[in-house]
């Protein structure tokens, strides 16, 4: 991997629509961030807990106008994000469709700090999601992060062959080097961004995977608030997600208080009691 800008297409994003009345206040009933209801695009990062503060899944909330918003997920967790949330619509006007026509990159640089000198890009703010063309293909694009706050662009576009190929041509044209699924990993483990599937399950809570930046404490109740917020005053919080070296950090790797969740070799991400980082 070069340390040139980079983009990835997320072979495993999974969209999502939701629309009606109800679907803003039923994000804010369900998960850890404030979604404001009269805001339209925007883009806001949050999280879906269970009733034990346990991560369901980490989501990205494109809102749009009319009542609408689009949902980043990841495709390995949809079907248990949809099936966590159609349990608390009783009576809400809220309906779910599946957004399989459409796909996600996001363009970067190995630094944190985004410095994408392309001139068409000039005008995206961040988290505000903007209608454009990139020759000729419609997409809806904004300035975003990783889940560990490192700056990037994100761009939804149609999921067809022609228009992938458009916008690879695009971005290496101008000097932007794509990641394959193996690069990108690496990328991710050794930048700590925890995934869905990986760090991001039902075993950890958000505290543990430093997602502090995802949770509004001053917000009403959602699920799991109560065990989050007892966590964070008390400072009950027993594990930590590190960045750790198989080698350097062998006698970590190999207790039994750590919990290796991704593996790129040398570097691994793991969930380490804290005690034993002490």
């Amino acid at each position: 991997m070069s340390l040139t800008s980079n983009f990835f297409i997320h072979t495993d994003a999974s969209l999502l629509k939701f629309e009606g009345n109800d679907v803003f206040d039923l994000f804010n009933r369900l998960s850890t961030n404030n979604i404001e209801t009269n805001q339209d695009d925007a883009i806001t990062t949050t999280i879906f807990t269970n009733e034990n503060g346990r991560c369901i899944d980490v989501v990205s909330v494109w809102s749009m106008k009319n009542n609408t918003a689009l949902v980043e997920s990841s495709s390995s967790n949809k079907e248990i994000l949809v099936s966590w949330i159609e349990k608390y619509i009783i009576e809400e006007d809220v309906k779910i469709f599946n957004r399989d026509d459409s796909a996600v990159l996001s363009i970067f640089n190995t630094t944190r700090t985004l410095n994408i000198n392309i001139p068409e890009f000039d005008d995206i703010l961040e988290n505000k999601p903007v209608h454009m063309q990139i020759s000729g293909v419609n997409v809806l694009a904004s300035k975003h992060s990783f889940f560990n706050g490192h700056e990037c662009i994100k761009i939804i576009f149609p999921n067809n062959l022609e228009s992938c190929q458009i916008l690879k041509f695009f971005l290496m044209e101008r000097k932007i080097e794509e990641l394959d699924d193996d690069q990108f990993e690496s990328f991710r483990i050794a930048n700590l961004i925890p995934r869905s599937g990986k760090e991001i399950t039902t075993e950890f809570n958000p505290l543990e995977l430093n997602l502090y930046d995802y949770i509004d404490f001053n917000k009403g109740c959602y699920i799991g608030q109560e065990v989050i917020a007892r966590l964070d005053t008390y400072d009950k919080v027993q594990r930590v997600m590190k960045l750790l070296h198989s080698r350097k950090d062998s006698s970590i790797v190999e207790n039994k208080g750590c919990t290796i969740t991704s593996n790129k070799d040398p570097y691994l991400i793991g969930v380490v009691r804290k005690k034993i980082l002490s």
